[in-house]
């Protein structure tokens, strides 16, 4: 795919902000602040706002660009990333189950799944982990994950970003503080409630 393609893709998707910004004295668009330039450049994004902002669609929108080489998931409490890399080797179970592995066999029941070879991993409502829940997330955004005593990395072809948005303030029940560590390994942090982001008449028009 060529970048003339790829710029192309990313014209796609639901999401629309034409709201105008002028960065080194050059004009873009909020959308091309916030979606397109992060992941041409790989920058790991994390989108802040509040209730009905659009942060889930934008969420749908960025993995949509990826199709199957993206990796979703949504906060919660007890989420762990050995959900979405280690499944177990249901054969080299069996075998173990059955008395029939070698020392070798059994030590490959855990395995890991194609979602380690993803380029895009997104958290979208991410203050709904509790920080010891979001320590979990450091590698991901690092762009490793440690599997039985080794560093592997993620991505594609070199490729591998991760994006995350989170409820700001304490806008329901359920939320926790995000982890300073892990705000740490955001490249960028954007509230996009503030008048910079704000869509334009226009765009909401063309969305409804």
């Amino acid at each position: 795919m060529t970048i003339k393609d790829t710029l192309d893709k990313l014209e796609a998707g639901t999401y629309q902000n034409s709201h105008p910004m002028v960065l080194g004295g050059i004009p873009f668009t909020a959308r091309d602040a916030l979606v397109k330039a992060p992941l041409l450049t790989k920058l790991n994004m994390f989108y802040l706002g509040d209730r009905g902002e659009g942060k889930t669609q934008l969420a749908h929108d960025i993995n949509s660009y990826f199709g199957k080489n993206s990796c979703y998931a949504s906060g919660r409490p007890d989420f762990e990333p050995s959900e979405v890399f280690r499944q177990l080797n249901a054969q080299a179970l069996g075998r173990v189950l059955r008395g029939e592995a070698n020392p070798e066999e059994a030590s490959q029941i855990e395995q890991l799944t194609e979602n380690i070879n993803r380029s895009l991993f997104y958290i979208d409502e991410l203050n709904r982990c509790p920080p010891i829940t979001q320590n979990y997330f450091f590698d991901l955004m690092d762009g490793k994950i440690v599997f039985q005593g080794r560093i592997l990395p993620l991505g594609n072809n070199g490729y591998s970003v991760g994006f995350a948005s989170a409820n700001s303030g304490n806008a329901y029940n359920g939320t926790f503080e995000m982890d300073a560590a892990l705000l740490d390994r955001m490249h960028m942090a954007v509230d996009i409630t503030h008048p910079d982001f704000f869509t334009t008449a226009g765009d909401v028009f063309d969305i409804f």
